[in-house]
């Protein structure tokens, strides 16, 4: 059976590297570690790749644990499964993602187990806001208002970070897959806005309407954009590592040019300067 893991494309094959470095999973220097420095070799998990359209529980497991043998033996160490999907929906028994793909099995707490048993690290990636994108799904069905909306005011299947409550459910996913796995880290992936003009949602257009205009509405948009998102980044920072102490956390990102006027409004640079 080939090794399972899927790299999306380039930049995703990028993000691996990256993402390891900003985890801090490679030791910066031998002498500081007192251990020969080893590169960040990591990859992307999806987890029903393991295991195909088996159904059985049993199966599924016997395939997972082939997959994580090859995986060892491919001199990769850093296993990257996404924990939930962009339709929003869990790949594990959440109790926050009302929508389980595999009901109370646990195919996470599996994978996890038997990599730390082969002396692998597992960094469960958690989609933060993306949620259907051109449509609502997931926790977006109950909570509609929570959405963003295209440019006609139709609702998005993406989460708006302006929205204190959706900011919260958000913190709330990530702290059960912490407190529930205790990991050696998460990534962070889809935390930004849609790189497409969009309307925040309405509590968020409340408050920037509210907003003292003393600049042009395009570029005052885009700085509430980006100081909505590094609040998100805040809160999750805050919370996860008040959940696990140390906790490495590492973003998904595309590059320096979406810090500063770009439609996603990902300030890493900020979020990284700010610990």
């Amino acid at each position: 059976m080939k090794l399972a893991f899927l790299i999306r494309d380039r930049v995703k094959r990028l993000a691996v590297t990256v993402a390891s470095v900003l985890l801090g999973l490679a030791p910066a220097s031998a002498a500081q570690t007192n251990t020969e420095a080893r590169p960040c070799l990591g990859a992307y998990i999806h987890i029903p790749e393991l295991f195909g359209g088996e159904s059985d529980a049993a199966k599924r497991q016997e395939a997972i644990e082939r997959q994580l043998d090859l995986f060892k033996a491919s001199g990769l160490r850093i296993l990257l499964p996404y924990a939930n999907t962009t339709s929003g929906a869990a790949e594990y028994p959440s109790d926050v993602i009302p929508r389980r793909v595999y009901g109370q099995w646990d195919p996470l707490a599996f994978l996890i187990a038997g990599a730390h048993k082969r002396g692998l690290e597992v960094c469960p990636v958690i989609v933060a806001l993306d949620c259907g994108n051109s449509a609502p799904k997931g926790i977006l069905l109950q909570h509609t208002d929570w959405a963003l909306r295209d440019k006609t005011g139709k609702p998005l299947g993406s989460i708006s970070p302006a929205n204190s409550q959706a900011r919260a459910y958000v913190v709330q996913v990530v702290k059960e897959i912490i407190t529930r796995y205790k990991p050696d880290g998460i990534l962070l992936d889809y935390l930004r806005f849609p790189n497409e003009p969009v309307q925040l949602d309405p509590a968020g257009q409340q408050q920037f309407d509210a907003q003292d205009k003393t600049v042009p509405a395009g570029p005052a948009l885009q700085a509430f954009k980006e100081q909505a998102l590094t609040q998100l980044a805040k809160e999750i920072s805050l919370e996860a590592r008040r959940a696990q102490p140390g906790l490495k956390i590492a973003l998904y990102s595309w590059g320096p040019q979406v810090t500063h006027n770009h439609p996603v409004a990902q300030d890493w640079k900020t979020w990284a300067r700010l610990g």
